[in-house]
């Protein structure tokens, strides 16, 4: 058995801006990892399916897969 840890990020945080409460306006996004923990959520009845790690191209602001 392999002992390493390896960490990757999953999702990234995209701040588009800033709206008028200052507050900071974006959204998660994949980064195209899909997580050695996936099939073990699989096995354990979990549905999750692997395009929620697919990474979206994003253009004029709209997202498409």
């Amino acid at each position: 058995m392999n002992n390493e840890v390896k960490l990757q990020d999953i999702f990234t945080y995209k701040q588009a801006g800033v709206d008028e409460d200052g507050k900071v306006v974006g959204s998660y996004m994949p980064t195209g990892v899909i997580p050695t923990f996936l099939e073990h959520l699989t096995t354990s009845g979990e549905q999750l399916s692997e395009d929620v790690f697919q990474p979206i191209h994003v253009m004029d602001g709209v997202g498409s897969a």
